[in-house]
């Protein structure tokens, strides 16, 4: 069970790479395409899905909360579930925006596979936008800049 733990914290750390400090609008450019996570965004693999929000995911960057933290979702979908990470909590916080279990979400992103190690390969999504039945939010343009 630890080696579980580690081995999704590793995961969750490289996924989220780049989101530490986002407060501030300047480091939003970290989730774009040349910034330190976005290279893993692919506008050739954008695609929508559709599916049930199973867990929220309120991921922090580290010890200290200062820092921030990701939001990700699991979402089920026909296919299965998939992690599909959104990015700044503090950026949803702002637009007032927030999720539960059970509601259905759709979602337009890159879907990638993230490797943090060579043993561990993690198929998720980056969302560009994701909307639900009251809501629709704007994550980032075309090529995966954060908006």
């Amino acid at each position: 069970m630890k080696k579980l733990h580690g081995v999704f914290g590793t995961l969750l750390l490289v996924a989220c790479i780049g989101c530490a400090g986002t407060q501030q609008v300047t480091k939003y450019a970290d989730w774009g395409p040349l910034g330190q996570y976005g290279h893993y965004y692919d506008p050739k693999a954008v695609e929508t899905m559709e599916g049930s929000v199973v867990t929220v995911l309120d991921m922090p960057y580290g010890e200290d909360p200062a820092l921030g933290s990701c939001l990700a979702l699991e979402v089920a979908t026909g296919e299965g579930r998939r992690l599909v990470f959104l990015g700044p909590k503090s950026y949803f916080d702002k637009k007032g925006v927030h999720f539960e279990p059970g509601a259905v979400v759709a979602v337009t992103g890159s879907n990638v596979t993230v490797c943090p190690t060579t043993d561990l390969c993690k198929h998720v999504t980056i969302a560009k936008d994701v909307s639900t039945e009251e809501t629709a939010v704007a994550i980032r343009g075309e090529f995966g800049h954060h908006l």
